[in-house]
């Protein structure tokens, strides 16, 4: 087991600007809005076999990163085997971040499936990225019975392949570096329709995947029910949008979060990596 170090409190002022750009890394998305068709640059692929075993094959046939809702990805999944499956999208990121997609691809035996998904786009816009140059997938397959396989990560190249490079232009105040783990607090956004938002990037330079959890979180010195876990695979990166509900904040008498207090767990199959005692970030309203 790793040695476990505790990180004493910390104080940082950053600066709120009251409109954020995604060009900046910080972009304010309420999943119910639509996303301007022209912020992911168009590029395309070729059709790419993403898993081919025991019977089951799924194939990538287009990518779409223009549509309303988001990036989308079309695939063609096959079934000759002997059983009825639900295929589902287990692991997935674009530009090594990662991101979610909501769906289920059943598929009766030796039949197919057509299926568009369409990714998570707001920690793709948080992050900065535009141009779709990589996208990591694997999937669970389940059958009638309750069982389960998790396939091997499949990489799929766009047309931007070795021609565009990812640059990380995340803006945000570091409270973490240690254990190879690297965490930012980023710029206040806009209110989204659930309440008031922070962006936390995290970014894993382990050889393992680290479960990372928020932990005795504060805002202008109130305490707040809030929770937050993801797992993030080795050599990922995360840029997600943490939402405080209006609730709590009436609650609290919070109308801005001037003061922003939290820690960090962060846990590996072997045990505890990090826990950190609360960072304090403080906001002031830019002139």
């Amino acid at each position: 087991m790793r040695k476990l170090r505790v990180r004493r409190l910390l104080v940082i002022a950053a600066t709120v600007v009251s409109v954020c750009y995604a060009a900046s890394g910080c972009f304010a998305h309420d999943n119910n809005e639509e996303i301007p068709e022209s912020h992911f640059t168009l590029v395309d692929i070729e059709k790419t076999t993403l898993f081919d075993q025991g019977g089951i094959t799924i194939a990538a046939t287009k990518l779409n990163p223009q549509t309303e809702n988001g990036p989308s990805l079309r695939l063609h999944v096959e079934n000759s085997a002997v059983k009825d499956y639900v295929v589902t999208p287990q692991f997935i990121a674009i530009n090594g971040y990662m991101t979610y997609s909501e769906v289920e691809i059943s598929v009766a035996q030796g039949g197919e499936a057509n299926k568009t998904i369409t990714f998570d786009s707001s920690p793709l816009i948080a992050a900065g990225i535009k141009t779709i140059v990589e996208v990591r997938m694997s999937f669970k397959l389940a059958d009638l019975n309750g069982s389960t396989y998790d396939t091997a990560e499949a990489v799929l190249h766009t047309s931007a392949y070795n021609v565009y490079t990812q640059t990380d232009n995340f803006k945000g105040e570091l409270v973490v570096d240690e254990e190879g783990l690297i965490i930012k607090l980023g710029l206040l956004s806009d209110e989204s329709a659930l309440g008031k938002n922070v962006y936390l990037y995290a970014e894993n330079n382990t050889d393992e995947a680290i479960v990372l959890e928020t932990k005795d979180v504060k805002a202008n010195g109130a305490e707040l029910t809030h929770y937050f876990v993801r797992t993030i695979k080795p050599g990922m990166k995360l840029c997600e949008l943490v939402t405080f509900r209006d609730a709590d904040m009436v609650a609290n008498g919070i109308v801005a979060i001037e003061e922003l207090s939290m820690g960090f767990v962060a846990t590996s199959p072997y045990g505890v990596v990090l826990d950190t005692e609360p960072t304090r970030v403080i906001f002031t309203e830019a002139n």
